[in-house]
């Protein structure tokens, strides 16, 4: 008796760059989103300070 072999695609093993090229998509454009978001959090925190401090100078001034 023969054993039968099991046929695989042989294009599985060698088309592997789809996957890293949108792995690659997915990272850049998540690092994108989370830089924005930083980027909005910290302008938030300096405005937020610069009202403070603006109160804060005009208990000294009238």
């Amino acid at each position: 008796m023969k054993k039968k072999r099991l046929l695989r695609p042989r294009y599985i093993a060698k088309d592997n760059a789809a996957g890293s090229l949108l792995e690659y998509g997915l990272i850049i454009g998540f690092s994108i989103v989370i830089f924005l978001v930083i980027v909005g959090i910290v302008t938030s925190i300096l405005d937020w300070s610069k009202g403070n401090l603006a109160d804060f100078f005009s208990i000294f001034q009238g």
